[in-house]
Order: C-alpha cells, then structure tokens, then sequence
C-alpha cells in the first residue's frame, strides 16, 4: 500500500512536470511561429525584399528604356529638341505603353502598366516623379513683370506674381564659374537654377539704352565690387507657353552652360544670349521664326548651331566673336562658309554676323 502510495505521488509529479515541459513547447513553437511570421510578412520579409528586388528590377528597366529612347530621338533628329511627342513616339514603337508630357525643359514619362512616373532632362538624368511642382524646393530671389514693368528683386517668403515670373534656386552643389565680365576666376560659391514661367511674351531686359530686372542687379553689383549670384547660374529652364525671349534676358550670365527652349518659343530678341561664355550646345524651337541683332554674340564656347528653316535672315552681329563657332546647320545641311548658308536658303546674312567666328566667306 506504501509502496502504492508513493508510485502515485511520483506520477503525479510526474505529470506536473510533463504538463511544465508541454507549456514551455507551445511557447517556444509560438515564438519560433511568430519568427517565421515575422520573416515572412515583416518589413525587412523574405516575402518584402522578393517583391522589393522585382520592383527595383521593374524601374532600372524602366529607366534604361527611356535613356534608349531619348538617344534614338536625338540621333533622328540632330541639333533639334527632344520633345515630349518624339520621345512617347519611340518608347510606344519600343513596346512601351507610356505617356510623355513637357515638365519646363524637362520630360515627365509615365508607364501607364506600372504607373511609374519619371523626369529627365537634356542630359540624361532620370529620377522619379515625386509630385512636387517645383525639383528645386522653395525659391530664394524672383523678378516678375506685370502690366506696370519689371518689379525690383523679390526675396524668398514674399509674393511673386505676375504676367511672366522668373525665379532663381539656390542648390546645395557648389561650383567655381568663369566669368568673361570679371576676366578672373571666381570664388567658390553655392549653383543656381533659373525657370521662367508665363505666357506670352517675354519684355525687355536689357538693350543698347537701358537695363532692368536681374540684368541691372547683376551691372550694380560689378560697379559695386560685389560678385552677384547670377553668375552662378548654371541652368535655364523656360517653361511652355513663353513665345517670346525678351532682349538681353540671359546677358552677362557666363556661368551658363545649358538652355532648353520650348517649342512654344517663336522669337529670340536682341542680345538675349550675348557673353554666355559658358554656353557650349542650344537647341533651337523649330518654330522659330527670328533671331535678334547680336543675340548669341561672344559665346565662346559654343561650336555648333542647328538653326531651324523658318528663320531665313541672320541679323547684325548675331554670332560675333563666337570664336570657337565651326558649323551652322540649315535645312538639315552643314555649313561652314557663308556661301553654303545662302545655298541652303538664308535669304540675308547682316554685318558683322560671323566676324571673330570660324565660319568663312566661301
């Protein structure tokens, strides 16, 4: 009966202990399946990084598409813009189900399968669209014209409002421009963008008698021994639906070194890209109609032209001291004389328009 008794206290122990050991499994199984769990629908998942992986896979191809198509419209159609039509029309005849649309001087691309949407711009850098309006961030100095003319300067966290409102972005790249004004090299300072936004035509800027907006900025600041942050401009974004670029507008701004035009653009004026030294390649809207006196005079580095058959005139001194100037294109054919720009079909060629240039009489 002992012996009884005490077999059955050791079993109940027993089972106390079983009973132990079966809690603590399930615990462990819960915490090893709430692991898998984790591993598998959890934000650094098995199953996250996979679709992850296959979406970064999806966008490089994406990307690499447009980076092919851009290049295909530029060699179909050599020294002209890539505009949001040409490049839709060669991603869709590559398979692409996309939509282009102008975004400023840039091109907005959405696939319409994924709606993944991308910018590009002239120089071949891709990046998401991210829905703000501005790539820039906040403005830091703006000019607008209103019925009343240019305003004075407008610092950031005021209005900028107007008929046509120019705005310049201060970015975080620092750069170290020439400057043909100064005839010295400059210091160190933080890059500027420039956009143009508007409709109709763009005003006076700068002429033979009088300056305004930003180029009178820019003259005070020299006579006053000051470096004016103009001179860091290195890029020009003028916005659809400016049909006019105003004279002198960009004059003086030798930091430049690209300009996209839109196709809305119909007239250049006077001066409106003279001493632009930095200024290497621009491609001309191809419903431009006319180019002012003077207007690329003294870019020195700009080598090449593609000049669209809807201008037939070159005006006085349009091309002056463009030392490195070695080739117009008109009507699709190069020309390095005089002659050949009269056979493809420029009607009047004015004084002084190729003197300091590499083009020759014949």
């Amino acid at each position: 009966m002992r012996e009884s008794k005490e077999l059955t206290k050791f079993m109940k122990g027993k089972s106390g202990i079983t009973l132990i050991a079966l809690v603590i499994t399930i615990i462990v199984l819960l915490i090893l399946a709430g692991i898998s769990i984790m591993m598998l629908t959890g934000d650094n998942s098995i199953l996250n990084q996979a679709t992850n992986a296959k979406e970064s896979t999806v966008k490089e191809s994406e990307e690499e598409a447009i980076k092919l198509a851009y290049s295909g419209v530029q060699a179909n159609y050599i020294g002209e813009n890539v505009t949001a039509d040409r490049l839709e029309t060669e991603l869709k005849n590559n398979g692409n189900n996309v939509a282009v649309t102008e975004s400023g001087q840039k091109l907005k691309i959405l696939f319409e399968d994924t709606n993944h949407s991308y910018i590009i711009d002239k120089k071949l850098n891709i990046k998401q669209d991210n829905g703000d309006s501005s790539d820039n961030g906040d403005w830091k100095y703006a000019w607008v014209y209103t019925e009343e003319g240019w305003s004075e300067m407008i610092e950031e966290g005021e209005d900028a409002e107007g008929i046509i409102v120019v705005k310049f972005y201060e970015l975080d790249n620092k750069i170290t421009p020439n400057s043909i004004i100064i005839g010295e090299q400059l210091a160190e300072g933080n890059e500027y963008h420039m956009t143009i936004e508007g409709t109709g035509d763009m005003p006076i800027v700068l002429t033979d008698y009088e300056m305004n907006a930003w180029e009178e900025y820019t003259y005070q600041s020299v006579i006053n021994g000051e470096i004016p942050f103009t001179f860091y401009v290195t890029e020009v974004e003028i916005e659809s639906g400016i049909t006019k670029i105003g004279e002198g507008s960009f004059s003086w701004l030798g930091g430049i070194n690209s300009i996209s035009i839109p196709e809305s653009v119909t007239k250049i004026g006077d001066l409106a890209f003279s001493l632009c030294g930095g200024l290497e390649s621009i491609n001309l809207p191809s419903g431009l109609t006319s180019v002012g006196k003077g207007a690329f005079g003294q870019c020195e580095r700009l080598k090449s032209i593609s000049i669209p058959s809807g201008v037939t005139s070159i005006e006085d001194g349009t091309f002056k001291w463009c030392k490195n100037l070695e080739k117009v294109i008109y009507n699709g054919i190069e020309c390095t004389t005089l002659a050949e720009l009269t056979s493809a079909g420029i009607t009047s060629i004015g004084s002084n328009a190729f003197t300091g240039t590499k083009i020759t009489e014949n």
